[in-house]
């Protein structure tokens, strides 16, 4: 089992045993609209490109995402709450060219890259409210494992030839959030918090006719800021 999962997984079963002396629990949905925050994508097994260098920065645009939460609350105005969550974020065409000298001659091959992302992941917050959990502003942070798919297109032209080819990847990460809401009434609020995925890896598969590879080994940066509208059953 992987250990990111596994350390997950333990930190959801720490807070859940923190509960012992619960008021009892709380059903909600959150709908999101997200905001990526410095992405980058990194080659990290190239043939032409040294590990760690960069391939592309920004690269994603907002999107939107909804989750369902299980929150237990506590003494002292505090909760421990789960969070099932997916997210959809969406391309922004980006291109860069880079000179090659073959044979003593400088050739410039251009490159670009769209690439969309989708992000599911289960996180663990602890929540803690000012006055109550009911009413009023309260502040959170937590620990997620989530699990990222990616599609697009590489395209590019090498001297006079001109090509495009699709590109699929997928992998995980664990990821830190912080943030903070506010509740309007009992059952409706709202939220602002921001998540880190940091060294997510991605294994990107290439089309048939790739003049890549079959595949390539990526990391990738993808941070987001995420307004959400809550509601608590």
């Amino acid at each position: 089992m992987n250990s990111a999962f596994k350390t997950t997984v333990v930190s959801l079963a720490l807070l859940t045993a923190f509960a012992a002396r619960a008021e009892g629990p709380r059903f909600g949905l959150q709908l999101h609209y997200v905001a990526p925050s410095r992405t980058a994508m990194y080659h990290t097994n190239s043939l032409r490109h040294a590990d760690g260098e960069k391939m592309f920065d920004g690269f994603l645009s907002s999107g939107f995402g909804a989750s369902a939460t299980f929150e237990w609350g506590l003494v002292n105005s505090g909760a421990v709450r789960a969070r099932l969550e997916y997210l959809t974020f969406g391309d922004k065409a980006k291109e860069k060219e880079e000179p090659f000298v073959i044979f003593d001659r400088q050739i410039n091959f251009s490159y670009g890259m769209n690439y969309s992302i989708k992000v599911a992941g289960l996180a663990a917050d602890y929540v803690l409210g000012f006055k109550s959990l009911d009413a009023g502003p309260y502040v959170f942070g937590g620990l997620g494992y989530y699990s990222a798919k990616g599609s697009g297109r590489f395209f590019g032209q090498d001297w006079d030839m001109l090509w495009r080819d699709s590109m699929e990847g997928s992998g995980a990460s664990v990821g830190l959030s912080i943030g903070a809401g506010w509740r309007f009434t009992e059952n409706k609020g709202c939220e602002l918090h921001y998540t880190t995925l940091n060294d997510l890896k991605q294994t990107v598969k290439y089309g048939p006719h790739s003049l890549v590879g079959p595949e390539e080994n990526h990391k990738i940066d993808l941070n987001w800021l995420q307004v959400s509208f809550c509601y608590r059953f």
